[in-house]
C-alpha cells in the first residue's frame, strides 16, 4: 500500500512503468491478500494514469449529480 503511493510523486513519464513494476512485484509475491487488488487496479489502468498525469477526476460531475439529487429530494 504505502509503495504504491510513491506513484503520486513520480513524474508523468514515469507512472506508467512504476505501475507495471509495482503490479508485477506484487503478482509474484507470497502475499495472498493482495493479489486481488492490483488486478482491480489493473483494469482502471487508465483513469489512475490520467488522474495522476493530469489531475483529472471526476468531483465537478459528483456535484453537480448531488445538486439534481437534491432539487428531486426537495421537489
Amino acid at each position: 500500500k504505502y509503495n504504491f503511493m510513491e506513484i503520486f510523486y513520480k513524474k508523468s513519464t514515469e507512472v506508467a512503468s512504476f505501475f507495471l513494476d509495482w503490479y508485477e512485484n506484487l503478482i509474484k509475491s507470497n502475499i495472498e491478500p493482495m493479489k486481488n487488488m492490483p488486478k482491480t487496479l489493473a483494469c482502471y489502468n487508465s483513469g489512475i494514469n490520467n488522474i495522476i498525469i493530469y489531475w483529472i477526476n471526476n468531483a465537478k460531475a459528483v456535484r453537480f449529480n448531488g445538486a439534481i439529487q437534491w432539487l428531486n429530494h426537495i421537489a
